[in-house]
């Protein structure tokens, strides 16, 4: 057999090389592939943020005295002194309640409503007037000062309140204890040796303003 040319040998080294070259190219292209795939994944990104909530409170205490304040609910009611043990036609009677909110409430208070939740006797024979005074204002069968919030000629049914009644308590921004002076007349139908009684309930709710200038 004739040996192989020079030519020859020249056809087999660059058929040689023309197929590393293929090669190189065809690894290259799948680096470049996995390449274009890392590259892809990082037009997505996020952010993330945090909200925290608090509620504030809301908490009233009322009294009988203006000296000893506590949260009177259905169980433990203040009790209003009229001194009405002997009633008689024509009478008046005097009693009041303060309201303020606590120190660590949040928001001023807002009268809305006086019911009567529960009663018993002769009711409907006694009238009764609810006005708003200042704190240290004197409640008394005479006074006409403050406003006249709700009248009722039961003791029971008394009308809508008829304005908006706003306290807070003495470290707030409404730095006002509210006194409620309620005066009660016996009627002319008095029946004799029939007595009255009634448990009434003042609503309230928390009002726009802050309590107290600390609060959060």
């Amino acid at each position: 057999m004739p040996a192989p040319t020079h030519a020859a040998h020249s056809e087999n080294a660059t058929g040689s090389s023309r197929r590393k070259k293929i090669k190189a190219i065809l690894a290259s292209g799948t680096v470049l592939g996995i390449g274009a795939v890392v590259t892809m994944a990082t037009w997505n990104d996020s952010q993330f943020a945090e909200g925290n909530f608090t509620a504030g409170e809301y908490d009233v205490v009322s009294s009988a005295d203006d000296v000893t304040y506590t949260d009177h609910g259905e169980s433990n009611v203040a009790e209003l002194t009229f001194g009405a043990a002997n009633a008689a036609p024509d009478d008046k009677y005097v009693a009041s309640l303060w309201l303020q909110t606590t120190s660590t409430s949040s928001y001023a208070g807002e009268i809305e409503a006086i019911t009567a939740p529960t009663s018993a006797g002769q009711t409907e024979n006694y009238t009764v007037k609810v006005r708003q005074l200042e704190r240290d204002a004197e409640c008394t069968t005479e006074t006409t000062a403050g406003s006249e919030i709700a009248t009722g000629t039961d003791l029971t049914e008394l009308s809508e309140v008829q304005q908006s009644i706003e306290f807070g308590n003495d470290s707030g921004t409404t730095d006002q204890t509210t006194q409620l002076c309620f005066q009660v007349t016996a009627s002319e139908n008095l029946i004799s040796s029939e007595s009255a009684s009634v448990t009434w309930e003042v609503q309230t709710a928390s009002a726009s303003a802050p309590a107290s200038a600390s609060a959060n």
